[in-house]
């Protein structure tokens, strides 16, 4: 009898429904990952405890950090100014379309229309582009210090300061922790890009005016808009925003 107690307390054959013994498993359960883990902590070498704990606490410089922060505001500045840009001459576009007029004006007008909106809409996706590349950096520089001891990564993170070559080439620099080497052409080709699209809208819009106001409207809306659009340019080009 005490026989057959003990081997019905052994192998239960009653469902798990008690809260406590649905603690008490789980509680088994983790106990059992736990020892796998101490076991191949324990297992480890000095050098793969030192790269795990290298690892764990890995973040980026402050230096890499800020340039990759003030990367993807800009991004997210053109992108959301070149994807209203579109938006706004889509509705032009279709203002258009109701008009059959085939004179050389119009045509220049659809040209310049639905030129901008491919523009500004390729910018919008390079913008987005730039942001993915940037915020991927953390995660690739991680890997670099798993795996390449001799990358700038992981001699930052053993707390080797970067030396005075990469700080004063801020593309490179961001190139050693994972970013592409063509990230500078692609950030030039944003920028490039956006300006074309801001031309290409002001052309469009300018013609607009020219064709649906009447002259003396059109003037007075060019001394207004002539000057923002030459001022724009050239703060561009004194600041070298590009």
């Amino acid at each position: 009898m005490a026989h057959a107690q003990l081997t019905s307390v052994v192998t239960p054959s009653y469902a798990i429904d008690s809260p406590v013994e649905k603690s008490c498993a789980t509680s088994h359960q983790q106990h059992i990952v736990i020892d796998v883990c101490l076991e191949e902590t324990v297992n480890e070498t000095k050098e793969e405890k030192q790269l795990r704990y290298l690892a764990h606490n890995f973040v980026l410089p402050h230096v890499v950090k800020h340039r990759l922060e003030a990367d993807v505001k800009q991004a997210n500045g053109l992108a959301i100014t070149t994807a209203l840009f579109a938006g706004a001459l889509v509705s032009l576009a279709q203002l258009v379309a109701t008009n059959e007029t085939s004179s050389p004006t119009w045509e220049a007008l659809r040209f310049f229309i639905y030129g901008a909106i491919a523009v500004n809409l390729s910018g919008t996706t390079l913008a987005l582009i730039i942001i993915k590349m940037c915020t991927d950096i953390p995660c690739i520089a991680l890997e670099r210090v798993l795996d390449q001891p001799s990358s700038w990564p992981a001699r930052c993170a053993r707390g080797e300061p970067l030396p005075l070559k990469l700080l004063r080439d801020p593309v490179q620099m961001l190139v050693q922790f994972g970013m592409s080497r063509h990230y500078n052409a692609l950030d030039w080709g944003a920028g490039i890009w956006v300006i074309i699209g801001y031309i290409n809208t002001f052309s469009a819009m300018t013609l607009w005016v020219w064709l649906t106001q009447t002259p003396a409207v059109a003037v007075v809306l060019m001394v207004i808009i002539v000057p923002a659009f030459l001022g724009t340019l050239a703060l561009v080009g004194i600041l070298d925003l590009v």
